[in-house]
């Protein structure tokens, strides 16, 4: 614990897009930096810290975001950094789900558990990784929206 207090310390004043982290607790992130080879392929559903992280790491990295206007902003950020590969699917929910009666821990009912999206499907978002190849990802990392959906798409 006290060998992270330092980066603990430092995230109070720093995002993890500033710090090129992911979002996860330090101890993760110390696994990831051991675990990631720079043969290896990632997927990840939501971009920030992680993108920039994963990105620098990793031969390639696929990323899916369902914000345009974050997608943009981290496309402009990601213009002034090294990396090997990245690209970037931007899926925004569409109006599917009936409103209110969608369970967002149900993986088959592709809803978000942010009020902002109540109604709104993430199928198509988090099907993007359907269209590779089972196995074809070394690491895939889930944190964006309908993140059980995402998951049950990600087992292959």
């Amino acid at each position: 614990m006290l060998l992270l207090f330092p980066n603990w310390t430092r995230s109070l004043s720093h995002t993890p897009v500033e710090d090129g982290t992911p979002w996860v607790t330090y101890a993760a992130i110390n696994f990831l930096s051991r675990s990631l080879t720079e043969q290896m392929r990632v997927f990840e559903w939501g971009v920030g810290g992680s993108t920039i992280f994963f990105a620098q790491r990793a031969a390639e990295l696929v990323s899916v975001e369902h914000d345009c206007k974050w997608a943009e902003d981290m496309q402009r950020l990601m213009e002034s950094i090294p990396y090997r590969a990245w690209s970037i699917f931007v899926v925004q929910p569409n109006g599917s789900c009936p409103k209110g009666k969608a369970d967002p821990a149900a993986p088959r009912s592709y809803a978000s558990f942010a009020e902002a999206y109540s109604g709104r499907s993430f199928r198509e978002y988090a099907s993007v990784i359907d269209g590779f190849p089972d196995e074809y990802f070394d690491i895939v990392f889930v944190d964006g929206r309908a993140r059980p959906s995402c998951v049950m798409h990600a087992i292959p």
